[in-house]
């Protein structure tokens, strides 16, 4: 299950989900910068991307877009890593051209947040659907 989404650029949040009240990282902004940071330094340092941080059962996903990164964090990493290619896709869909001239308001970017749990919704309904017909398959044989 998926329980947080962030937009990050330049090692900023721009725009953060939680999928229920609970905060995982305190302090997100700090927790963001450090992880661009480790980007950029597995990318500089040593010609390697990051793409999957694990603590505890918390997967933490990192995909990068041109100039911004989609964190996601949640408990399955194959999930993560599709909602992360699918919201950063969106996310430039939709603001990618006003990125440049972005004034550092978050606000600007909250419209995404609708966006974003219709992604979310459709992943949990596709994946309901394939449980129950794959329970119907294993009742019938």
């Amino acid at each position: 299950m998926i329980q947080e989404v962030w937009i990050v650029k330049d090692g900023v949040p721009i725009f953060q989900h939680r999928e229920d009240s609970q905060k995982l990282f305190k302090n997100p902004t700090l927790t963001a910068g450090l992880l661009s940071a480790m980007l950029q330094v597995a990318k500089s340092e040593l010609n390697e991307r990051v793409h999957t941080i694990k603590i505890g059962s918390l997967q933490i996903v990192l995909k990068e877009f041109g100039g911004i990164i989609t964190i996601t964090i949640g408990d399955d990493e194959n999930e993560a890593k599709i909602l992360a290619e699918r919201a950063g896709s969106e996310f430039l869909k939709i603001y990618g051209s006003s990125l440049d001239s972005w004034d550092g308001d978050v606000k600007a970017f909250e419209s995404f947040r609708s966006h974003l749990i219709n992604l979310i919704r459709r992943r949990e309904i596709y994946r309901a659907e394939l449980e129950n017909d794959l329970k119907s398959i294993l009742t019938e044989s």
